[in-house]
């Protein structure tokens, strides 16, 4: 327990070593001595609050392991790889924050009860749940990640950096490898021109994204992962690349969570009752889809 600024190694016994001002521990902080683990600033040193907390969760993982003798050989267990479709590249559901109890003022002042009570056993889990889980980092691939920096933007603890690559990679495909009548045969059914950018951030255009398509991709995620796009602002070309996947007969099933206000009003999906009403204020819709639709012929 943290009771002052600096460790105060005094009241240890001379089966713990100390290096370098700290409490020499491996890993998982495990100490010299078998049954006694360490975690925190005396064994790592002054650092920031989440690797204390995941200093303090790895040694709760390897307490439960030396206790149902599971790590008798010493090896840590590999650590979890995360992988991109468990990941939301969006921004997670708001969860609220679980509060504490604690003893009433009145009842604290008499006794030298703990005034704080902790959470139940559920709560805590449910607390813990509600980020990435950054408490004990898991590994994320490299070649998972497009840099939209929603994960460290997002993170309420700002516990997550962004470190650039030693190799950067290049994201993208190429169209010229795909036949070019069913790239313009899903975008003319999304209502896209293939030459049209979807992706402002990126521009990524609709041709692109059908070759993805054409190339495998299911999912909005796909479509990120072999072109970049939706990994700026993540909302504003969303729709048309679900419109894209679905033109393509892949149905999408949006999360609670993707940043999607539902599709976009075309003028194709304007009934005759509203064209007719506005036509005399100058609006010829149809005169419009024609000539949208002329524009499709040039390739």
């Amino acid at each position: 327990m943290a009771a002052g600024e600096a460790p105060d190694f005094s009241g240890l016994t001379s089966s713990l070593k100390v290096k370098e001002g700290r409490l020499v521990v491996d890993p998982s902080g495990a100490t010299l001595r078998k049954n006694l683990f360490a975690g925190g600033d005396i064994a790592t040193g002054v650092r920031t609050v989440s690797e204390a907390i995941a200093s303090g969760k790895r040694g709760a993982m390897a307490i439960h392991r030396f206790l149902q003798k599971e790590a008798e050989d010493g090896k840590r267990p590999e650590p979890e790889v995360v992988s991109f479709e468990e990941l939301n590249s969006d921004y997670f559901y708001p969860a609220l924050k679980v509060v504490p109890g604690h003893v009433d003022p009145v009842q604290a002042v008499s006794s030298f009860d703990e005034v704080y009570l902790g959470l139940p056993q559920h709560l805590a889990v449910q607390e813990a749940q509600r980020c990435f889980g950054c408490a004990a980092p898991p590994t994320y691939k490299a070649e998972d990640c497009r840099g939209c920096v929603n994960c460290a933007d997002r993170c309420p603890a700002s516990a997550i950096t962004i470190e650039p690559l030693q190799q950067p990679f290049t994201v993208g495909v190429d169209i010229g490898q795909f036949d070019p009548d069913e790239i313009l045969r899903i975008c003319k059914k999304a209502k896209v021109h293939p030459k049209q950018i979807i992706c402002y951030c990126t521009n990524t255009t609709a041709g692109e994204i059908a070759a993805a398509i054409l190339n495998g991709a299911k999912t909005p995620e796909d479509i990120s992962l072999m072109t970049g796009a939706r990994t700026g602002c993540t909302v504003l070309c969303i729709q048309s690349i679900i419109k894209l996947l679905e033109a393509s007969g892949q149905p999408v099933t949006l999360k609670e969570t993707h940043q999607c206000y539902g599709k976009t009003f075309t003028v194709w999906d304007i009934d005759s009752r509203l064209k007719k009403r506005y036509e005399a204020q100058g609006y010829h819709f149809d005169e419009d889809i024609q000539l949208i639709e002329k524009v499709f012929e040039h390739k």
